[in-house]
């Protein structure tokens, strides 16, 4: 996908000419959504969302870049939560929103509320390599979302888990060469260069790898595991 933002921000285009069948102010917004610690993707999944409703008055009214993410205005409280259920979903990560008073129609005598959505992000991206300590395994990442979908290198079995209900390490990802493939795969070792086992030896026939190829590894429990490349 096109980075949006970037086409926008550089051309202006968010508050332009308003569209047919608008009743609100360019600048107009009720909602806020911050975006944390997350990739662009997630900016552009909500620039799209936007984009693809149908209602006049649901626009972005403004973007602003902070240190760790963006604060996108939103025109309505109710796309702001629409968009929330999404994230998740598509992302993984947590929300979190909080509201407050800001207006008071004097037409309905009713408060009007300005919402702030926060969206953080997960710590890690598919092909990343995770111990799961209540697990006692070691996955890689396949898929994100509320659902994070992962193989599990000792088995090569497809699982998965809930990050925020799970805790996690995020595994440093080293590079070895392999050194010996029957009758069961072995790795050079980083500081002797000697032949060393690891923990997934079933990996050469499954991944197709070769004698003196480059694998990447990590390190868990005592045991080199070999990545799927």
């Amino acid at each position: 996908m096109a980075d949006l933002f970037d086409k926008r921000f550089k051309k202006n285009l968010f508050q332009d000419a308003p569209a047919p069948g608008r009743t609100k102010a360019p600048n107009y917004f009720e909602a806020t959504l911050q975006l944390r610690d997350c990739k662009n993707e997630a900016l552009n999944f909500v620039l799209a969302f936007v984009d693809n409703q149908d209602v006049p008055d649901y626009f972005v009214s403004a973007i602003n870049k902070v240190k760790n993410g963006f604060d996108i205005y939103l025109s309505s409280n109710k796309l702001a939560i629409k968009i929330a259920t999404h994230l998740p979903k598509k992302f993984g990560g947590r929300i979190q929103t909080s509201s407050k008073l800001f207006s008071r129609d004097k037409q309905t005598s009713k408060n009007l509320m300005r919402l702030t959505v926060v969206y953080r992000g997960l710590d890690f991206d598919v092909g990343d390599v995770l111990a799961l300590p209540v697990k006692r395994t070691v996955v890689q990442i396949k898929k994100l979302g509320a659902t994070v979908r992962c193989r599990e290198l000792s088995s090569w079995r497809m699982t998965g888990f809930v990050p925020n209900r799970l805790t996690y390490t995020l595994l440093e990802v080293k590079k070895s060469r392999v050194a010996v493939l029957k009758p069961k795969i072995q790795i050079l070792d980083l500081e002797t260069y000697q032949p060393i086992d690891v923990m997934n030896p079933d990996i050469a026939e499954k991944a197709g790898i070769e004698v003196d190829s480059e694998v990447e590894i990590v390190y868990f429990n005592g045991w080199w595991i070999v990545r799927q490349i």
